[in-house]
Formats: structure tokens, sequence, C-alpha cells
């Protein structure tokens, strides 16, 4: 069976419409802390990871458990966790460095043999690339802003009825100011 890609805003329920063809309350909500991420990425990231996919491994997929399954069997063994590390560090050999230069009060990033976490951009339940490193960030190297989107995406993923307080109380903990991200709007928009 054969599964039809979405878009990230369809698979995260962004453009969610209700019988009378207007944006469901849930999708608005989701589009306005949305537009607040995009704005926290601008204005407050201090490391330059990503947190936002793009091509070509922007494509989504419904949720398919067997798929989820695989990916995530493939991502707990050993080499696999080994070879990306090996692969990042080969690719980017000041990252660590650098990431520890401008974020002195945050957990420094793992020295190997592998990272701590590694985020899949289009995530494993959506069939991301799950080797692509054009898909692949490793958490470990990104700032607490943009951990920050990392974990609602993640709360997105796991339809967590309760992402509102969660996300609200994330935000306020992080002292990022409402008004310098409420409503961003890239200039690719």
């Amino acid at each position: 069976m054969k599964l039809t890609p979405q878009s990230m805003e369809d698979f995260y329920g962004l453009n969610e419409k209700g019988p009378d063809g207007k944006p469901t309350a849930e999708a608005t909500d989701r589009m306005k802390t949305y537009q607040a991420m995009l704005g926290i990425k601008a204005n407050n990231c201090t490391c330059g990871g990503r947190v936002f996919p793009s091509a070509p491994c922007d494509v989504f997929r419904p949720p398919d458990p067997a798929r989820k399954a695989a990916i995530e069997g493939h991502w707990s063994e050993p080499e696999t966790m080994g070879k990306f590390y090996t692969d990042f560090i080969t690719e980017n050999p000041s990252a660590i460095a650098d990431f520890r230069a401008a974020n002195p009060k945050e957990f420094p990033p793992s020295g190997g043999p592998r990272f701590n976490k590694t985020n899949h951009l289009t995530p494993k339940s959506a069939g991301g690339c799950p080797d692509n490193p054009g898909n692949l960030q490793p958490h470990d190297t990104l700032c607490a802003a943009c951990k920050l989107i990392d974990d609602q995406f993640g709360e997105w993923q796991n339809n967590n009825p309760g992402w509102r307080g969660k996300w609200n109380t994330a935000f306020r903990e992080s002292r990022i100011k409402r008004w310098r991200v409420a409503g961003f709007t890239p200039s690719w928009w």
C-alpha cells in the first residue's frame, strides 16, 4: 500500500479545516505556535542547529507504526549511532567547540563515541529519511531555544492533548519575550 505524501503543515495539523472550510481552533492555535517557533529560531538561536525539515527530506507520510518501529530499531543499534557521530564530526569538525563557545552555560555535547540523542527533522513516525544527514540533527548541539522548538514538535507527534500547557510553561521558563516572536512571518512565507 502506497501512502500519499503530506506537507509538514498537514502532518502537524496546521491546515486542519472544520466542516465550514475554515481552520479549526486547534489548527489556529498550532499555527500561532508554529509562527512563534519560527520567531524563536530567527531571534533566539545561538547554535545554528536545524529544527525545521528542508528538501529533499521534508516529505511527510501518514503515521505507519511498522515503519516507525523499523527506523527506531535501526537507530537503537550502537553502530548506527556511532557512524552518525563519526560522519557528523568529520563533516563539522568544529561543531562541538563552536557550540560550547556560543553556549557556555548549556550542557556540553557528547565527546563520542555517539551523541546522546539524534533528532529526525522529518520524524520517524512520518517516514523521514532515516539515514540522510539532511534529515538528522544531533540534539546535543541544539541551544535551549532550539530544544524548545524540538520539544514542541515532539508533543505534536505524540498527539499530546496537553501540548498548550507544556508549551506555555516551557515558553515562560525560557524567558523569551513573547512580543518578539508572536505572529512572526519569515521573509519566505
